[in-house]
């Protein structure tokens, strides 16, 4: 018999995935998990994802978030800004939060979340898609610099 665990990335369904138990050490962490995560979601500041054991669905392995950020181009080297638009705010997607759940430990859980994390920010309309999804409330936004970020 293999050892071998399949996992599912997908994001956060609080009706589905329990986080109550989820323990990867760090106490700000499994809080952010467990009351925060939901309504930074429904409100469109982050999208949160989770990594679920195949034969565990509702079992959360770890979670990251992602959010719509900016970047002064002023903090970056000319060699780097030479080749970008000339905006003074350059749009960027921020990884808030990586975690792993301690009982996961060995599993490769951080390598799989952090591909699944370069995945989606080449892909941000890959987020999640409810009515509050930070990537339906910019559509009509294309002034914004944020909005240009998943325009592109």
């Amino acid at each position: 018999m293999s050892n071998i665990q399949d996992f599912i990335i997908e994001p956060l369904d609080s009706s589905r995935h329990r986080r109550e138990k989820f323990d990867c050490g760090v106490a700000p962490l499994n809080d952010f998990l467990r009351s925060r995560a939901r309504k930074e979601m429904e409100s469109g500041t982050s999208a949160c994802f989770v990594i679920l054991p195949e034969d565990e669905p509702n079992t959360v392995a770890g979670y990251y978030t992602l959010s719509i950020a900016t970047i002064l181009r002023t903090t970056l080297p000319e060699s780097v800004t030479k080749k970008l638009p000339r905006y003074n705010e350059l749009p960027a997607i921020l990884l808030g939060r990586l975690a792993r759940d301690l009982s996961f430990k060995g599993k490769q859980i951080r390598d799989q979340l952090m591909v699944s994390v370069l995945h989606r920010a080449g892909h941000p309309r890959k987020w999640h898609h409810g009515p509050s999804s930070p990537i339906r409330r910019m559509t009509g936004q294309r002034s914004s610099m944020q909005a240009l970020a998943f325009n592109h």
